[in-house]
């Protein structure tokens, strides 16, 4: 498929689901502004009266690139901000679609593939293209715009540095997109660390029986890095620093801020259960990430030459677990490239064989997973109905915060865990049945032995 055609598919499509979801009621909570929204709407509304130097709680107002493009449109446009916040956000999510295409053409081989992706991302119910006409004032559709582009200039620095070209004006570029990305999500200050990991570090560490720390570890990783051209790595996270030096100077925190990153860690580190977390994992991105685990090996090669992917999706786990409860979310934004690409070799190659047909079933269980039949319920309503869960809450007549594997029913996520669990065992059996039916036709019986 050529690059214009998926392109202009991949727009179509995008049209077609923004109509099609266009009529989702706005959420009632906070008068349209949601949970985290009201700190982010009382920020935007100072940019738009023309006060630059903005004062709100902790850590929505680090978030200025958000409150800013926001604000400045609503001043512009005479538009009410939550208005512009839907209008702005949405281009910024159209803006990830197109680089998110980019991006999987550089590791799946099959159009309909790269198309069918696309689609489950643009339907998920919790991404910023449906849940923008839910909740418009949110900070993910650019923060994900900057983590895509961050992506590609990653790859085009990798490939520069290897072919010894220069790699100085990709770096810079590099650099602003990473520091503004930082001022939507603070997530995207792992990048100044994934520029490292370009040179695929893991690759030349050596660990031999009885070898030092020196030479296993310090002496092959002092080899690979001692090009005069990695120096530049660093200008990331000093860019990253400056940038936040001098926005600090533009962000006044509320007295009564009572936010803290290591509350919130150890927080959830005694509260959130890996049970939990696992629910909160497949509901993010549903029962297309049962086939994943079967095909590691094809998409291992993928990681090991990008190994700054093994990094981010250690860091996106990270957060995810620790980062707040709306795991689903802080999850998906941070990692939705990575498990991308290992999700469609997995697509692609289960296609390729005699078990197809059960990769249509499981597909059709993801349109229930991404609530494609239904629209987000309102918060708060006066529904207090116990969901059925299949692979989804079916529905919409029932509490907002079910969707959620923290703040949800625990009697109702209990039931959806144990029904991807039995999904990825019927996956097991089916696509190893043929071994099993191989071993027990073969298995060779030893004959008495002679007295």
């Amino acid at each position: 498929m050529s690059i214009k055609t998926e392109y202009f598919i991949t727009i179509l499509l995008f049209i077609s689901i923004c109509y099609t979801y266009s009529g989702q009621q706005r959420i009632s909570h906070n008068d349209g502004q949601g949970w985290d929204g009201r700190h982010y709407y009382v920020a935007t509304k100072q940019i738009q009266q023309g006060q630059y130097s903005i004062t709100a709680q902790q850590p929505f107002a680090n978030r200025y690139a958000n409150h800013f493009i926001i604000g400045k449109y609503a001043k512009l446009t005479n538009t009410n901000i939550l208005d512009s916040a839907l209008i702005v956000n949405l281009i910024g999510a159209f803006l990830t679609v197109l680089l998110l295409t980019r991006w999987l053409r550089l590791f799946l081989i099959k159009g309909w593939t790269r198309i069918l992706i696309m689609i489950m991302f643009m339907l998920t119910w919790h991404v910023s293209v449906r849940e923008l006409f839910h909740q418009p004032m949110a900070s993910d559709a650019w923060g994900s715009t900057a983590f895509m582009a961050a992506l590609l200039l990653l790859d085009s620095i990798r490939n520069a540095h290897f072919q010894g070209t220069p790699i100085l004006s990709r770096v810079i570029l590099f650099s602003i997109i990473v520091s503004i990305g930082t001022l939507f999500r603070e997530s995207m200050a792992a990048f100044a660390v994934a520029i490292f990991f370009i040179c695929n570090p893991i690759s030349v560490i050596k660990i031999q029986k009885g070898g030092s720390l020196f030479s296993c570890i310090i002496l092959p990783l002092r080899d690979l890095y001692k090009k005069k051209s990695t120096l530049l790595f660093f200008i990331p996270f000093l860019s990253i620093l400056i940038t936040k030096f001098f926005i600090s100077f533009l962000v006044i925190p509320t007295s009564d801020n009572s936010y803290s990153y290591i509350k919130t860690l150890v927080k959830l580190f005694y509260t959130k259960t890996p049970s939990e977390f696992l629910t909160g994992v497949f509901i993010a991105f549903g029962p297309l990430l049962v086939i994943v685990p079967f095909y590691y090996k094809y998409f291992r090669n993928i990681f090991m030459a990008n190994q700054e992917l093994i990094l981010l999706l250690m860091a996106s786990i990270f957060a995810g677990y620790f980062g707040g409860g709306d795991t689903e979310r802080i999850l998906y934004f941070s990692s939705f490239p990575m498990v991308f690409v290992a999700m469609g070799v997995s697509i692609e190659k289960l296609y390729s064989t005699a078990n197809r047909w059960w990769l249509f079933v499981i597909i059709g269980l993801q349109t229930f997973a991404a609530r494609v039949y239904w629209y987000l319920p309102d918060f708060p309503n006066n529904f207090d109905n116990i969901p059925i869960p299949f692979f989804g809450l079916l529905g919409n007549k029932f509490p907002y915060l079910y969707l959620y594997s923290h703040y949800g029913n625990i009697y109702v996520h209990t039931l959806l865990l144990m029904e991807y669990i039995l999904l990825f065992a019927i996956t097991f059996y089916i696509l190893n049945k043929n071994r099993f039916k191989h071993n027990i036709s073969f298995k060779k019986i030893s004959p008495p032995s002679a007295q």
